[in-house]
């Protein structure tokens, strides 16, 4: 276990380089190593501690689950990462990049780094990128149907039916998607009680295990890449932006790409003739309304004039006295 860890504070320690390189320069196969070994090292800090009880949603979560709140923040920072490297003034940057991070994508699913595979997948279907259709436009066909396929490997259908056979197969050593595997011990947690009837909940226990050896598997088996301490160090130090800086992405992608005036006007007209066809409607029913309205005020004038013929036969009628 010592060497082990001694293993992942090697990478997580991994030296600045003089200067950084342009990371579309690396192949994408190259990136993916590295940051599955940057990844797999973090997964590897995580305790089984931090695991239980939900302890990473509550408010000590930074004392009693650090490396879990860690790895989170590290699966917004690489679809942050992604999304920068993307949002470039420049087509032909864009056009590489958003190629570059298709292939990367289908790397780190074949190394079995589910967690960034899926953070980048997910940016690339992000507003702020596949709205970009002029760039989109120019990526050949062939990686089209890459990314089709990995968006149906991770798609959320049937409780990510094909995700979860997946992970079922894999082999240590392996990056699971932290997400889902959250759900999953918050879903355990939440529909099984602890005991029954005064005795303890085996089936709950055997769920909890079952899901908490796989990740002990899983942290067990060191990868076996050849770190490559430039890039490695860049993959390692991913910045993670606030909230609110993130939130400038889609103005960026606007500004890139402004939405087409022509396009915009078909959709305002659409827009427009569902509205009138709305009001259309609104104002059958008020129509529809009216008329029955009327009917009912012509009934209740009939039946207060009955009502008043009948009182007035009944004030004429002779005494019977």
């Amino acid at each position: 276990f010592e060497k082990k860890m001694e293993a992942v504070r090697a990478v997580l320690a991994v030296p600045a380089p003089p200067e950084k390189s342009d990371l579309l320069s690396f192949s994408p196969e190259d990136v993916s190593k590295q940051l599955t070994l940057a990844d797999h090292a973090m997964f590897c800090r995580i305790r089984i501690s931090e695991l239980l009880f939900e302890n990473w949603t509550k408010e000590d979560k930074w004392t009693n689950a650090p490396n879990v709140c860690k790895m989170e923040l590290r699966f917004d920072a690489i679809g942050q990462w992604v999304a920068n490297l993307i949002l470039d003034i420049a087509m032909e940057r864009r056009v590489a990049a958003i190629s570059f991070f298709i292939d990367l994508a289908n790397c780190l699913q074949i190394a079995k780094n589910y967690f960034a595979s899926i953070a980048v997948a997910i940016t690339l279907r992000s507003e702020p990128i596949s709205r970009l259709t002029q760039t989109w436009e120019k990526i050949d066909s062939e990686r089209m149907q890459k990314l089709d396929k990995l968006w149906e490997l991770f798609s959320g259908e049937n409780n990510h039916s094909n995700y979860r056979e997946l992970l079922h197969r894999a082999r240590p050593p392996c990056v699971p998607f932290l997400g889902l595997l959250l759900r999953d011990l918050t879903e355990v947690e939440h529909t099984q009680e602890d005991y029954i009837d005064g005795l303890i909940n085996f089936e709950k226990r055997i769920k909890m295990g079952k899901a908490l050896m796989k990740v002990k598997q899983f942290q067990a088996v060191n990868f076996r890449f050849e770190p490559k301490n430039d890039l490695l160090w860049q993959v390692v130090h991913i910045p993670k932006e606030d909230h609110a800086l993130s939130s400038r992405f889609l103005t960026l992608s606007r500004t890139i790409e402004p939405d087409d005036p022509e396009k915009m006007v078909e959709e305002l007209l659409m827009k427009d003739k569902a509205i009138k066809s709305e009001l259309l409607d609104i104002e059958n029913q008020l129509d529809r309304f009216a008329i029955g309205i009327a009917e009912l005020e012509k009934e209740n004038k009939l039946l207060e004039s009955n009502l008043h013929q009948m009182r007035c036969s009944d004030t004429n009628k002779p005494s019977s006295l």
